[in-house]
């Protein structure tokens, strides 16, 4: 496709990218980048309902009278908890501060550190550890998906963009499914093996996020920053900010544009908000439980 047919396409459908029209071989190039970022959030995925899935091995590890299920909850709890704030704080690292590829590569990171440092306490049997491996680690679980959409829109257009994101969905479920089918059945020869699986599989997401931060994308600005030719509410707020402004008008700004942006979502985004607010309290907190439940009372579990 030439130049020409190329401005022709931009012209007609503003939204397509037309570098992903352009040639096989980018074509190619970007279907490998979605693959990347595919695997971005599958060490999470298949680590996160470690205690869920291993909870009576836990238990025989650091000792039945010792580990209650307060404390297998806690370290959900030490995930969860921060990443009330750490999503909302990643969307600000990914288009202010760092970038989009800086950005996934730390949270990537911080994962990898967070289950290292859980699986290192599992095999040295010390819980505090692990709580403080789990907190690391949540730093970095939920908000990984934040840079993962966006690198999912700046990968797509109009056209592609909803089964591209559900490819990128599948591989996590996926990853998730696996964890509570495999991880079980390895622990039941060595829950060493089952653990530093775990870990072994964040290795692989984290090389994915090293992959992306050394990629090229026209759609990034030499830091990394995602580009953008809209002005949007933030963008007319921040651009009256005077010169030298204190920290305090500085937090204000961010604030208000915030608000703007939380009062531009129609109706149905608030629906689909409360939809996925019911998911996560009602099915994943279900599979959680029934796993223990299944655990602990004798019958097979795999």
């Amino acid at each position: 496709m030439d130049q020409e047919e190329l401005d022709v396409v931009e012209h007609q459908h503003p939204t397509v990218n037309a570098h992903l029209l352009e040639e096989p071989e980018i074509r190619t190039s970007t279907l490998f980048m979605l693959l990347c970022v595919a695997l971005l959030p599958m060490g999470v995925s298949w680590t996160y309902d470690f205690p869920g899935a291993m909870y009576s091995f836990l238990a025989d590890r650091f000792g039945v009278d010792d580990y209650s299920l307060s404390k297998n909850e806690v370290l959900y709890s030490v995930y969860n908890w921060p990443n009330v704030v750490m999503v909302l704080l990643a969307g600000f690292t990914v288009d202010r501060w760092l970038g989009l590829q800086r950005s996934t590569l730390l949270l990537a990171f911080s994962i990898l550190l967070g289950q290292f440092i859980f699986s290192t306490a599992i095999q040295w049997r010390t819980y505090p550890m692990a709580v403080f491996g789990r907190f690391v680690f949540g730093l970095g679980g939920a908000a990984i998906s934040v840079a993962q959409s966006t690198w999912i829109v700046l990968l797509s257009d109009a056209s592609n963009m909803a089964w591209r994101f559900g490819i990128v969905l599948t591989v996590s479920r996926l990853a998730s499914a696996l964890n509570f089918a495999v991880t079980p059945a390895i622990g039941q020869s060595s829950i060493s093996a089952a653990i530093w699986l775990g870990s072994g599989i964040n290795v692989v997401s984290f090389v994915a996020a090293i992959i992306l931060f050394r990629a090229r994308n026209p759609n990034l600005d030499e830091t990394g920053r995602v580009l953008t030719n809209t002005d949007t509410p933030i963008r007319f707020i921040t651009s009256s900010r005077p010169t030298g402004a204190s920290v305090c008008y500085a937090v204000h700004v961010e604030l208000m544009a915030i608000y703007y942006v939380l009062r531009s979502f129609p109706a149905p985004v608030w629906i689909q908000f409360a939809i996925c607010i019911f998911y996560h309290v009602g099915v994943l907190l279900l599979y959680q439980i029934a796993s223990i439940l299944f655990q602990g009372s004798g019958a097979p579990y795999s």
